[in-house]
C-alpha cells in the first residue's frame, strides 16, 4: 500500500513543489537542483524506498549544492524512519 501511495505522490511531484518545500525548510534550491532532484525521484524512488541508493546518493553529492544535498539526505532519513521497515 505504501509503495502505491509513494508512487502516486512522486508521479504528481513538480519542480515547484520541490522549491516550495525547500523554502519551507529555509533552504533556497536552484531550478537546476530542483530539476535534478525531481528527475532522480521519478526515476529512482523505488530504490530509495526498498533498495540501496548509495550510488545514486554519491552522484547527487557531486552534482547538488552542498546545502541542498544535506537537506535532502536529512529529510530522506527522517521520512524513511517513518515507513514500515524504515
Amino acid at each position: 500500500m505504501y509503495e502505491y501511495l509513494i508512487g502516486q505522490y512522486i508521479k504528481n511531484l513538480t519542480i515547484e513543489d520541490i522549491i516550495l518545500f525547500a523554502k519551507e525548510k529555509n533552504v533556497t534550491v536552484s531550478k537546476e537542483d530542483a530539476t535534478l532532484l525531481l528527475k532522480t525521484a521519478k526515476e529512482h524512488w523505488i530504490t530509495f524506498y526498498k533498495g540501496d541508493p548509495s550510488k545514486i546518493i554519491a552522484e547527487l553529492k557531486k552534482r547538488l549544492d552542498p546545502t541542498t544535498f544535506e537537506l535532502g539526505i536529512e529529510l530522506w532519513m527522517e521520512y524513511k524512519k517513518k515507513l514500515p521497515n524504515g
